[in-house]
């Protein structure tokens, strides 16, 4: 199983939407060539192609914003125009932050990638992602749709793509377990970094996005089922293998090793 190809499930379920399947990284990260670009990027040319991994790595970690020359500055007051309906949600930035904003949209859409439009906007949910990766270190990868998989690829890590089929019955050999296991556990088991994504202070955030709560909360639980799963198969296979007298005392034993190992 390639990252960048699909994988293939033993298990039937209900799919909420089709974009779950696409299995990100906990937060957003980027390639080593992007980390390069955005070292050497100059924001001096309103061409999203010049300079956009400049913005993609402020996504990583948007403490860390340089100010750009007035005229650039001046020149996002007419790009905010097409946020005028979401001017709760301008309100209040600085016009650092609004260029960053606004900037970090255009390179996100301009390698493939967009931000889950929300109740009051996709501008809206950008401020409320970043408010999140100030207090977390990390922008989660939740509100994060793939539209051009073959390009965002280049950029962005963009994990995998699951491609579930009823192929109920079908063994796994350990090798094929642990194969299928290992990238998802890469993906999705807890970090060592602040995951606050339940946080009082992040549900009031985001109170007033409702369905988009739920949205991305199902997601959340979405890819917390499918590594529970893997692991199970990967129990399940290596028992398999063992002697039937010994199943229930070594799936015991199995159970309380993967836990200890990967919780």
């Amino acid at each position: 199983m390639e990252l960048e190809g699909s994988v293939q499930t033993t298990m039937e379920w209900r799919i909420d939407d089709e974009e779950y399947l696409r299995i990100l990284p906990r937060y957003f990260a980027i390639t080593e060539e992007t980390k390069k670009a955005a070292e050497r990027s100059i924001i001096t040319d309103e061409d999203p192609s010049k300079y956009f991994a400049h913005f993609l790595a402020w996504l990583v970690d948007p403490l860390k914003a340089t100010r750009p020359n007035e005229v650039l500055l001046r020149s996002i007051r007419h790009e905010i125009e097409k946020f005028e309906d979401e001017y709760t949600s301008i309100r209040g930035l600085s016009d650092i932050e609004l260029f960053y904003h606004v900037k970090a949209l255009r390179s996100l859409h301009h390698v493939g990638l967009q931000i889950r439009s929300a109740p009051g906007g996709t501008f809206k949910a950008m401020k409320i992602g970043v408010e999140r990766a100030r207090d977390m270190g990390g922008f989660l990868t939740n509100c994060i749709i793939v539209e051009n998989a073959c390009k965002a690829r280049q950029y962005v890590d963009i994990g995998l793509r699951l491609d579930v089929e009823d192929i109920e019955g079908y063994p796994m050999t350990v090798e094929e377990a642990v194969k299928y296991y290992s990238p998802l556990l890469g993906l999705v088991a807890p970090t060592t970094r602040n995951n606050a994504f339940k946080s009082n202070k992040l549900e009031r955030l985001d109170r007033e996005l409702d369905t988009e709560w739920i949205w991305l909360s199902r997601r959340e639980a979405f890819r917390s089922e499918v590594l529970e799963r893997a692991r199970g198969t990967v129990i399940d296979s290596v028992l398999g293998e063992l002697d039937t007298e010994q199943s229930q005392y070594s799936r015991d034993v199995l159970k309380k090793r993967v836990q200890i190992a990967y919780d």
